[in-house]
């Protein structure tokens, strides 16, 4: 009757993450300075911004230059949103 905890984002000392796992490219370790820049700019500036598309866009960015997260294009974001979005419109139906 163990429940696996869903994952989250957690700040943390890099010292902290265990040896094994900080090769692992599923776990972010950020300093808390660049992640408050990361919610700040992206606060600001898709604040800012009308379209979609381009709020995805400005996360992305703000995420590869704060958070190092250069892997995930903003058409994979997109794609995804996209994907959850039907869904969840789907299970509303439902309702």
């Amino acid at each position: 009757m163990c429940r696996e905890k869903p994952e989250k984002l957690r700040v943390t000392n890099q010292s902290q993450v265990p040896v094994e796992n900080k090769e692992d490219d599923s776990i972010l370790v950020v300093k808390k300075v660049n992640f408050m820049a990361f919610i700040c700019h992206t606060i600001n500036v898709a604040a800012q911004l009308k379209k979609k598309s381009d709020r995805i866009k400005t996360i992305v960015q703000a995420a590869g230059t704060f958070l190092n997260i250069r892997d995930i294009k903003a058409d994979q974001i997109h794609a995804l949103l996209a994907t959850n979005e039907v869904g969840e419109t789907d299970n509303q139906d439902e309702g």
